[in-house]
């Protein structure tokens, strides 16, 4: 099934770069010989959508898609008051690169959904692109 939708073997070689994040400079946190004591878990998360960026696990529009998805969590998180998925600035945000892929439309077909789907559908699809070596954009 990964196959049909696109599964790339240098992905998953990729994602074992990841494991190592943790000799990366960071912040403090190093022990006698020098070296980081930071896993991959406790680095920040800008720091490893980056380094997932650059390492070539992720493409520049997933990139894209958690950083929109990150504006969308942190809008709701820290909100004063109610909010739900027909703001138009909301709205706007969930016009993910991954909805205009195939990956989407095998996982979604021609379904119209609403923000809110489109946006737990975009977390879903991105989230098992990144535990299962399939192909995202």
């Amino acid at each position: 099934m990964l196959a049909a939708l696109g599964a790339e073997p240098e992905l998953t070689k990729n994602r074992e770069h990841l494991l190592d994040l943790g000799a990366l400079p960071s912040r403090p946190g190093r022990n006698a010989s020098g070296s980081s004591t930071r896993t991959a878990a406790s680095q920040p998360p800008s720091l490893r959508r980056f380094s997932a960026y650059v390492l070539g696990v992720i493409g520049p529009e997933t990139r894209r898609d958690l950083t929109r998805i990150r504006k969308i969590r942190n809008v709701f998180a820290h909100a004063k008051r109610h909010l739900d998925f027909d703001i138009k600035e909301i709205v706007e945000l969930c016009d993910f690169a991954i909805c205009k892929s195939d990956v989407w439309k095998t996982a979604v077909g021609a379904a119209t959904l609403a923000p809110r789907e489109i946006f737990v559908e975009a977390v879903q699809i991105i989230a098992e692109g990144l535990m299962c070596p399939i192909a995202l954009p």
